[in-house]
């Protein structure tokens, strides 16, 4: 609303001075409104991306079904199991998120150790932990695995938790020990061999000699 003003005394001039605050703070709304406005489209606009990019990142964890991708807080208490992790170590994700500490899937030795300690500390020295190391599924038995594991940092607080990934690297310890063998019994024959055998590189410099040679 708005004062008609038909004089010029005192009253006159209360009235202009209030029509000219009621005209900036007409304004002043009109701007705030239209800055509400824009804040509440970027807002809307950054939880859809949000939303696409939470998507994106499950699917990928979803995906990697090889790999057991697991979310820890600073006490190494489970908060996010993949498919990958209900895979390879047996628990479903309901069982164990928010539920159990990681020390489930360590043996009995590795959690006697205090294993859990001794990995902080290397994190916290080197920025990752990697290491073959046996893992326990939920049906008790062990497997051989490759685990990597780095921080999850929080801006403000610092260390938030950890990131651990795990392969189940049976197949290529099986794989080793078969070349190994297989390396091990055609030496056993070279050796015992009563012919005499010789190999050389390319430019004709001798690289293994038998006995019989």
């Amino acid at each position: 609303q708005r004062v008609n003003v038909v004089t010029r005394d005192e009253i006159g001039i209360l009235g202009t001075s209030f029509n000219y605050m009621i005209g900036e703070i007409q304004d002043y709304t009109s701007n705030l409104e239209k800055k509400v406005e824009e804040r509440t489209k970027e807002l809307r606009e950054s939880r859809e991306k949000f939303r696409r990019l939470f998507s994106f990142m499950n699917s990928i964890l979803d995906s990697a079904t090889e790999y057991a991708i697991i979310a820890l807080d600073i006490h190494g208490n489970i908060i996010e199991f993949n498919k990958g992790a209900e895979k390879i170590f047996g628990w479903s994700k309901d069982e164990v998120v928010d539920k159990q500490n990681i020390s489930i899937t360590d043996t009995p030795e590795d959690r006697d150790k205090k294993i859990y300690k001794d990995i902080v500390s290397r994190i916290k020295n080197f920025g990752v932990y990697e290491q073959d190391i046996y893992r326990v599924r939920k049906d008790g038995s062990r497997f051989p695995s490759l685990t990597n594991i780095t921080v999850i940092n929080d801006p403000t607080d610092g260390l938030a938790g950890f990131v651990e990934i795990v392969r189940d690297i049976t197949q290529s310890k099986n794989l080793e020990r078969e070349l190994r063998e297989t390396k091990d019994f055609l030496s056993i024959i070279m050796e015992s061999s009563v012919d005499g055998i010789i190999t050389t590189d390319l430019k004709g410099k001798i690289t293994y000699l038998n006995r019989g040679m």
